[in-house]
């Protein structure tokens, strides 16, 4: 499926689903946003979406 369609907000698509492709194609990185750090005590930072508008339905790629 087509990034757009994982941000349409009208779906009903899992965070997980959303953060695999964003990473798949390229638009996140395995990093804190805040920081920049890559590592943490020696293991790689995961990505956790956080939706800015608390809106979990909200894929909107600026809401994260």
């Amino acid at each position: 499926m087509p990034l757009q369609e994982y941000l349409d907000s009208s779906l009903d698509i899992q965070s997980n689903k959303v953060r695999n492709k964003l990473l798949r194609e390229g638009y996140k990185n395995y990093q804190c946003e805040c920081c920049g750090m890559t590592e943490w005590l020696g293991k790689p930072i995961p990505l956790e979406l956080h939706h800015k508008d608390g809106n979990r339905n909200n894929n909107v790629l600026k809401n994260y």
